[in-house]
């Protein structure tokens, strides 16, 4: 019942904005050309999005950064993380779903469900997972916004080791 409430706050603290970031990290310039591909970090350096379909090499990792806070209510993505409410999603990419057995509580339904995750079908789950799997346990409301959804997925393949393949 706590991660519940805890999980609800967090999700609601970033929902708002509120969960660490300043405004300045919400919104890159439009007059930087690497702010679409970069994560805004003092190198500069662009990161690698080469395995990911070209409809998301054009990512705003900033952006992805902000919509992550939704998912880092329930998940975490650092490499040798432990499992929160939802699985630790470090490596996710080409995994089938409810795979990683050191996670107890996914669905029957997830469990049978057969989805492999690439950026498509993580794209489908996150616009709204009901619709991809009407009896999953996730509580995720859903990304309504494409470029949000797309900005998320580049996050998650850089953060999550999906580049290291």
């Amino acid at each position: 019942m706590r991660a519940c409430i805890l999980s609800t706050c967090v999700l609601a603290l970033a929902a708002c904005g509120g969960a660490g970031t300043s405004s300045a990290d919400a919104q890159p310039s439009e007059a930087d050309p690497t702010a679409a591909a970069s994560t805004g970090g003092a190198s500069g350096e662009v990161p690698d999005l080469g395995g990911l379909p070209e409809a998301y090499r054009s990512a705003n990792l900033n952006n992805g950064r902000q919509q992550w806070f939704l998912c880092a209510a329930c998940h975490q993505i650092a490499d040798g993380a432990t499992h929160s409410v939802g699985p630790d999603l470090h490596g996710v990419f080409g995994d089938t779903a409810a795979s990683n057995p050191s996670f107890p509580l996914y669905s029957p339904a997830l469990k049978e469900s057969g989805i492999v995750w690439s950026a498509e079908t993580i794209d489908s789950w996150i616009e709204n997972p009901r619709t991809i799997l009407a009896s999953t346990t996730m509580i995720f409301p859903g990304l309504r916004k494409p470029e949000d959804r797309r900005d998320l997925i580049a996050y998650l393949w850089i953060e999550s080791g999906g580049d290291a393949e």
